[in-house]
């Protein structure tokens, strides 16, 4: 089924990316000034929300998509093939669920009453680490406790750096910096 996710990815990465991307501004155009007195699980909730609503209305009438509200949530069926949750996902591309046993049994891949044989996947988000935009947006396939397989519905963040010199756009790929405690170097030059 990777090659539904993939096929997935590649005809509607565009518009996959524009709901999420316009949910997650729409977050911090509306609570810019609370973001201090918000918990993280309000922002979800409400990226949620919105990109559920952002892909209900620009898929909701192709003929490769279904739309199924349940217990609570919002999936959807991709070409009859992929069942479909919105989630944010962490960096190992893993969603935290509260455990509950339709939780249990999408992760291990196991039947949630559809008349079709479905595989279940994530189209899930990644925020970068201030969690002021999103990152990285992935089709995710669980396996249990592991990831089965992904694919990018984003190109990788890079950042992009103009030579003054020249008018040409030089694209630089993104690299972690790990900083040091302060405290640890000074501990470490006095021998404590």
């Amino acid at each position: 089924m990777r090659e539904k996710g993939a096929e997935l990815a590649e005809k509607y990465g565009d518009v996959i990316q524009q709901c999420f991307r316009s949910a997650y501004a729409h977050w911090f155009d509306k609570h810019r000034d609370e973001l201090n007195i918000h918990r993280g699980r309000t922002r979800s909730n409400f990226v949620w929300d919105c990109t559920v609503g952002y892909l209900r209305t620009a898929l909701g009438e192709d003929g490769k998509f279904r739309f199924i509200d349940t217990h609570g949530t919002t999936l959807m069926i991709y070409d009859q093939s992929l069942l479909i949750k919105v989630k944010k996902l962490n960096r190992g591309l893993r969603a935290s669920n509260v455990f509950t046993y339709a939780s249990e049994k999408f992760n291990h891949q196991k039947d949630l009453g559809f008349e079709l044989n479905l595989t279940n996947v994530f189209l899930g988000y990644v925020p970068n680490d201030l969690n002021t935009e999103i990152e990285q947006i992935h089709i995710v396939c669980p396996n249990g406790d592991g990831v089965a397989w992904s694919v990018p519905v984003t190109a990788p963040v890079s950042q992009r750096v103009i030579d003054f010199k020249s008018d040409e756009v030089v694209t630089v790929p993104r690299k972690r910096i790990k900083l040091r405690n302060p405290r640890e170097r000074s501990s470490t030059k006095n021998g404590s």
